[in-house]
This record gives structure tokens, C-alpha cells and sequence, in this order.
């Protein structure tokens, strides 16, 4: 993340996804500005205040453990965003040698260094040390997401929940039943929890399932940011 904001300096909005991260297909079409403004109305978010967004957790043995740990907020690095701010760039460089804190201090018992949940350790550390130019996204007055069983199937539904930052109502399973989603909106947490990110990391057969849902288009192949030619 550093090195992004380094290498583009002409950027202003940064959006960092693990690689088992990917847009949702109900929003491919949609800008990123029309996200950024959604988001801008939904949290009342001053962006000069707080330039950098860490995105929540919803309810699983992580967010349990973070509440054994004491920490009020569960979240989960595989999404990031950032404006480009001396408070961002503060935030990702404490981030960065907060990798060299003592295991002895850390209350989640784990040597992040060497084994999961690695940098999302020392994000939990951080945001509890000084939140102050921090975002929370989506639920930011809750210690996590907050999810819902909605038939999305239902006209009324899709009528009466369009919370999508595009106006676009979020899909039910195939069948019509009930579908798990976030409450009102979300930046991104698992498939079919209507966010804009779906993120693919539930279980070990998540990945299969992203590859199998999101095949590259025929002669375009996948390039590694260390190969790209200005580098």
C-alpha cells in the first residue's frame, strides 16, 4: 500500500483488495465515485478528518475472538481504501513498523510475523492505539457487520431496500428463498452479502468458487504488480 502511493503520485483514492477479493458483478458497471459519495452520505465521513477506511468483519470465531482480546471493533484486511492525506500516509507507515511490535504486548497470542491473520493483526492493534483518522466501514457505531435473512425475492423488498450506492437492489439465491445480507449497505464481506467487494475467503473452497464465477475474458491474462513494466 505504501509502495502504491509512492508509485502513482498523481492518485488521489486508493483501494486495496486481497487477491481472493473482486467487485461484485452487480456493481461492475458502477463508478467509483458513485461509491464514494454513497458512503460519503451513508457515514456523514469527513475525508480530510479521517482519510483512511478499514472495513469490518461480520459475525464468525475471528470477531469472537477480537471481543475476548477487548477490542471494540472486528475487522478485516482484505479490503483497504484511502485518500491520498498526510493522515493516510501516517496511518499505513504505523501500520508498516507495527509489524515490529513484541509479541509479549499482543493480545490475541499470536505471532504475526510468521502465521495468519498477519497484517490484520497489527490493523486491530492500530485502530485500538488511535482510531482518530480512521473510518469504519459499513456499521461504524457496532463492533462488527450486522447481518440479516431477507427474501430478496419479494417486489416489496427490492422496492423498499434499494441501499445499493447505485440504487441497484441486491439479488436473491436462484431459488427465491431467503438470502443472508448486510444490513442496509456494505463495502465488502463474503458473496451474495450484497457489498460492493465480494471477498472469497469463508473457506478453503472459496477460491475455487471465485475462479470458477469470475473467468478472465479470452486473451486477457493476469499480469503480477512486481512484472508490470514501470517498475
Amino acid at each position: 500500500m505504501i509502495q502504491a502511493s509512492r508509485d502513482f503520485p498523481q492518485v488521489k483514492v486508493f483501494i486495496y483488495m486481497d487477491s481472493d477479493a473482486v467487485v461484485s458483478k452487480t456493481f461492475e458497471s458502477s463508478s467509483l465515485n458513485s461509491l464514494l459519495e454513497f458512503m460519503q452520505q451513508k457515514l456523514s465521513w469527513d475525508v480530510m478528518e479521517k482519510p483512511m477506511v478499514f472495513n469490518q468483519d461480520g459475525p464468525c470465531w475471528w470477531c469472537k475472538l477480537i471481543k475476548k482480546a477487548g477490542y471494540s471493533m472486528c475487522l478485516n484486511a482484505g479490503t483497504v481504501m484511502w485518500y491520498r492525506h498526510p493522515y493516510s500516509d501516517q496511518v499505513l507507515q504505523d501500520w508498516w513498523h507495527s509489524t515490529m511490535d513484541n509479541y509479549a504486548d499482543n493480545p490475541l497470542k499470536r505471532k504475526f510475523r510468521t502465521k495468519w491473520p498477519w497484517e490484520q493483526d497489527r490493523q486491530m492493534a492500530l485502530f485500538h492505539r488511535s482510531p482518530e483518522h480512521i473510518q469504519i466501514a459499513s456499521h461504524p457505531d457496532y463492533p462488527m457487520l450486522i447481518r440479516e435473512k431477507q427474501d430478496t425475492s419479494s417486489v416489496l423488498y427490492q422496492a423498499e431496500n434499494q441501499s445499493s450506492f447505485d440504487g441497484t437492489t441486491m439479488q436473491s439465491n436462484r431459488d427465491g428463498s431467503p438470502s443472508i445480507v448486510i444490513k442496509d449497505w456494505c463495502l465488502s464481506h463474503l458473496p451474495g452479502c450484497g457489498c460492493f467487494i465480494n471477498h472469497f475467503c469463508a473457506n478453503p473452497t472459496s477460491k475455487q468458487k471465485m475462479r470458477a464465477s469470475y473467468k478472465l475474458p479470452s486473451g486477457v491474462s493476469y499480469t503480477p504488480y512486481a512484472e508490470l513494466p514501470f517498475k
